[in-house]
């Protein structure tokens, strides 16, 4: 578990650092990757959303899934903010993270480049196949 929280750590270290260097602290980079690595989460969440609609209680009615996405989404962004945000405990460890070496940089940026990857092609594929399971095609 704590690969995956300094997995998710460095990966708002990296949307923090790309946002300061590109636009300085005027955009709130901050704020910026709380978003991202929140929206990331969420890309994360929905596949186990999607297969307990396959097999157990409906949790997207027809009516309800963009409030049940933005729900899920609100909690994801606020315990991102207590846990990365808060007290400026980003400020603490970013600096461990600029001293990374290029090598160890490049090995990350891949790690990253294949998570966005899958983070984003697993959800759509598993909703077309809840979408031809009930029938929406």
């Amino acid at each position: 578990m704590n690969k995956i929280l300094n997995f998710y750590r460095y990966l708002f270290y990296r949307l923090y650092s790309w946002n300061l260097k590109t636009w300085g602290m005027v955009d709130g980079p901050h704020w910026n990757a709380t978003i991202g690595i929140s929206f990331m989460m969420l890309a994360n969440i929905t596949p186990l959303l999607l297969i307990i609609q396959l097999i157990g209680p409906k949790i997207f009615q027809e009516d309800k899934p963009v409030f049940v996405l933005f729900v899920i989404w609100s909690s994801t962004y606020l315990a991102n903010y207590l846990w990365l945000v808060r007290g400026g405990k980003y400020l603490e460890w970013t600096k461990e993270y600029d001293k990374e070496d290029k090598t160890t940089r490049t090995k990350n940026t891949l790690y990253l480049f294949f998570y966005l990857i899958a983070s984003l092609a697993v959800p759509a594929y598993l909703t077309v196949i809840v979408g031809e399971i009930h029938g929406l095609r």
